[in-house]
């Protein structure tokens, strides 16, 4: 929901919804991955999947365009490498 900042309206909306893939055995394998992690790094995982979701559309460094509707999207930061999963139409697979 929008509001008012002293230099004008700030759109505050979720651009791009996120959700985790289920597979049809009602896996949630990113979901799964995350719990595994460390408190420090889903906290950061979870930055990185806010960032997306409301700043999209977002570019390098940032977000990178894998071609046929996936991106990889996240922090160069701290923290395990290739952070956060990627984006497949709003889909976190």
């Amino acid at each position: 929901m929008p509001f008012w900042h002293n230099k004008g309206l700030i759109d505050r909306s979720k651009k791009l919804p996120a959700f985790f893939y289920e597979s049809a055995r009602g896996s949630r394998p990113v979901r799964e991955w995350v719990l595994g992690l460390t408190l420090e790094d889903r906290k950061l995982v979870g930055r990185d999947i806010q960032k997306v979701e409301f700043g999209w559309p977002l570019s390098m460094p940032y977000c990178r365009n894998l071609g046929n509707g996936l991106w990889k999207c996240g922090d160069a930061g701290p923290g395990p490498e290739n952070r956060s999963p990627p984006y497949e139409g709003g889909a976190l697979r």
